[in-house]
């Protein structure tokens, strides 16, 4: 994961991809680490944010994105593991992604992506809802209730999205 920092995560992105694989593909518990970048799309430091079983982890935004509170960090890369090896992400993978996509954005920092890591591939869930929105219905996925999402950014972060 050291190897990692420096490197562009648009520019440098097959080699960024082939170290995570090196790195989590082989882990027997799922690991999810947050990839800080600054605003040249610099990696400034990868995290690990939780540990869990073998098939799921604690996976909340306000342990996600603890990181874009630092304001040299323009935004987050989220990464995690399958350890049964099959990238495929999970209804749970995708609504957690949607969920730290909308809190970033209230934040003013962006989600880059949030690729899963398995021993027989990789799988960028930007990718992923591009090429099956229809089949996997991921449109409703992405809008999260105004009401429920403030209230819940508000419970993560404690902040008043209404000054913001």
């Amino acid at each position: 994961m050291k190897n990692l920092q420096g490197k562009n995560i648009e520019n440098d992105s097959e080699i960024i991809n082939n170290l995570l694989k090196i790195a989590l593909q082989d882990l027997p518990q799922e690991h999810i680490y947050q990839i800080l970048y600054d605003n040249n799309r610099k990696i400034i430091s990868t995290n690990i944010t939780s540990v869990g079983g073998i098939n799921s982890s604690i996976a909340e935004p306000r342990f996600l994105l603890s990181g874009l509170k630092d304001k040299n960090v323009k935004g987050v890369m989220l990464v995690h593991n399958h350890p049964s090896g099959h990238p495929e992400p999970s209804q749970a993978d995708l609504h957690t992604t949607s969920r730290c996509v909308q809190c970033a954005k209230v934040m003013n920092k962006e989600v880059y992506d949030h690729i899963i890591i398995g021993k027989y591939g990789n799988q960028s869930i930007s990718e992923f809802v591009r090429e099956n929105a229809k089949e996997y219905d991921l449109e409703d996925l992405a809008k999260l209730k105004k009401d429920n999402m403030n209230r819940e950014i508000k419970q993560d972060w404690s902040i008043d999205i209404e000054k913001e």
